[in-house]
């Protein structure tokens, strides 16, 4: 089976899958309960999961070699949000936000610029904002 996407269903993450049976391809929905702990959201549904304990948020960029983990390129034409723009990191069971010192146009959460370099606590249904580009933070315990 090939990932082939995610899906927001009724408030749960789904997988959807492409399965090859005897060389040929046959599409067919595999719906399953995500993995991951976490996600962020976008408003028309775009689905970020955070698959790791320290989470990279930015623009990718081949030149300089920067591959953040939720990548806002596709989400930001304007390039508001900086390459490193911020970090969400998994303490324990709980998830903290932290805006990077050279973020220009800011991190907010819940519609509060933080402080760079300073922690946040983030709680599923919160809204964070990166630069001009809003998400919802959704925790696992909201997917089943």
């Amino acid at each position: 089976m090939r990932l082939s996407g995610l899906e927001l269903v009724n408030g749960r993450i789904i997988c959807i899958g492409l399965l090859t049976i005897s060389g040929e391809q046959r599409k067919k929905e595999m719906r399953r309960p995500s993995t991951y702990s976490a996600a962020l959201v976008t408003s028309g549904g775009r689905i970020f999961p955070l698959m790791t304990p320290i989470v990279r948020i930015g623009r990718a960029d081949r030149f300089n070699e920067i591959f953040p983990e939720v990548d806002l390129s596709t989400e930001d034409p304007m390039r508001y949000v900086s390459r490193r723009h911020a970090k969400l990191l998994r303490k324990g069971q709980q998830w903290v936000l932290v805006g990077e010192p050279g973020a220009k146009h800011g991190t907010y959460l819940n519609g509060h610029r933080l402080q760079p370099g300073v922690e946040a606590l983030v709680r599923s249904g919160d809204s964070i904002r990166f630069a001009r580009t809003e998400l919802i933070f959704r925790s696992r315990s909201n997917y089943s």
